[in-house]
């Protein structure tokens, strides 16, 4: 049998932050665009 590896941990907060670092790259948010935490939290399926 294989020996188990850890399993690697993910805060959520680095999976936001990725995902909108992710998306002003693409264009899907304008650099400097004012976007508020709640739609932010909306569109990421998060809580504020």
């Amino acid at each position: 049998m294989k020996a188990l590896r850890p399993v690697p941990r993910t805060l959520l907060r680095d999976r936001a932050y990725a995902a909108i670092r992710d998306a002003i790259v693409a264009g899907e948010i304008e650099p400097g665009a004012v976007v508020r935490d709640a739609e932010l939290a909306d569109r990421l399926g998060l809580s504020r």
